[in-house]
């Protein structure tokens, strides 16, 4: 199995799910809340809303769903991304984000495919090959959570003191 560009095991599962949520930010995403980091999540690392602007000129508030998948060694099985489906299918969001470090199999990918076309949401995947991109164009992200090594904990103290100061 090909391995990855990135040392993902530099950064703990913590920190992935920071990281996610940093390039939601990003990416334009509002109102985030970050439930995974108390645990417990339910199939919900991140709750955020997105504009959606359809072809009407009315914009609308989609609801996400996001759950970091940190994988190293292997994509995540089918069984592991359908549990996160059955929390979806309770939390009924307008959109199922899943952010993977890895690329998922052909097998899953088909799998994904067939079962989306009876959810009631829109599945996305930001796999491996979007954080490439999303690194390029955003430097100091990779930055920080690769070659500074901040963890977590060192984030949230600067911020600490800049509230502070």
């Amino acid at each position: 199995m090909k391995k990855s560009k990135y040392d993902w095991d530099s950064i703990s599962d913590q920190d992935f799910e920071e990281l996610c949520y940093d390039i939601l930010i990003k990416e334009g995403f509002t109102n985030l809340e970050w439930v995974g980091r108390s645990g417990k999540d339910r199939g919900r690392d991140i709750k955020c809303n997105k504009i959606k602007h359809p072809l009407t000129n009315i914009t609308s508030l989609e609801n996400y769903l996001v759950q970091c998948k940190k994988y190293v060694a292997r994509p995540p099985t089918i069984q592991e991304i359908n549990e996160t489906l059955t929390w979806a299918d309770y939390h009924k969001p307008d959109v199922l984000l899943f952010m993977i470090s890895h690329t998922i199999t052909s097998q899953t990918r088909d799998w994904l495919e067939k079962i989306s076309k009876d959810k009631f949401y829109e599945i996305i995947r930001y796999e491996e090959k979007y954080f490439d991109t999303f690194f390029r164009n955003n430097e100091d992200v990779y930055n920080d959570y690769f070659l500074n090594k901040k963890t977590y904990l060192d984030r949230e103290d600067i911020l600490i003191k800049k509230d502070i100061l």
